[in-house]
């Protein structure tokens, strides 16, 4: 099983491949951290992470076997200063374009980053 560092890092140059300027394909590596812990903390297993490149876009999706995020606004507000969580879904929403949340059989979110640029095969 791959460390959290490879991770970031496989998703880092992944997104450098496809385009995306050094600091925003760190932020779409950061913001995957974020869910995936999510993901161990708060699902169940198993975990899953796919990364793929679309027209236009680098996608990074987290998936996990627990019965999903109940609250519609999860990383829509601030979270509060002094609060012991929170920040995961909300700094993902910052660094991202898009953030998905689906709900069925087991959680997946999805984080979208838009690739402007040639390198990027459609």
């Amino acid at each position: 099983m791959p460390t959290s560092r490879q991770v970031r890092r496989l998703i880092a140059s992944t997104a450098l491949e496809a385009g995306l300027p050094g600091a925003r394909a760190n932020e779409l590596a950061l913001a995957a951290n974020e869910v995936a812990t999510n993901a161990i903390v708060h699902g169940r297993s198993p975990a899953t992470l796919r990364l793929w490149i679309a027209a236009g876009e680098i996608v990074c999706e987290v998936a996990d076997a627990g019965t999903g995020i109940k609250d519609v606004l999860a990383g829509q507000l601030t979270p509060a200063p002094d609060g012991p969580g929170g920040r995961g879904l909300w700094l993902a929403r910052l660094l991202c374009d898009a953030v998905e949340i689906r709900n069925g059989v087991g959680c997946t979110v999805s984080l979208h980053a838009t690739v402007h640029g040639p390198r990027l095969a459609s």
